[in-house]
């Protein structure tokens, strides 16, 4: 995961990106001018000056979603296409 320095973080959400809170795995993305959170049990819609005081030491990772092929299902699936084709 790719380490974001916490000048940065504005830049990346601007941008687009999803960030990961290292220390308990929160998502954070912008949305309206408005900083939005993700965990497990819970999220929430703060502002960038509220934003700062929840998390002010917090390390941030840009969010990559792993995409993975099974290569035994994508085999059938092609065996299944060229036998009805």
């Amino acid at each position: 995961m790719k380490v974001i320095e916490s000048n940065q973080v504005m830049e990346y959400l601007k941008a687009g990106h999803v960030l990961v809170i290292m220390e308990d795995g929160t998502l954070v993305c912008l949305k309206a001018e408005k900083i939005c959170l993700q965990n497990t049990n819970w999220h929430s819609v703060v502002s960038y000056q509220d934003f700062w005081e929840l998390y002010p030491q917090a390390h941030f990772g840009l969010y990559e979603e792993e995409v993975t092929i099974d290569e035994k299902k994508d085999e059938e699936y092609y065996q299944w296409r060229a036998k009805y084709q």
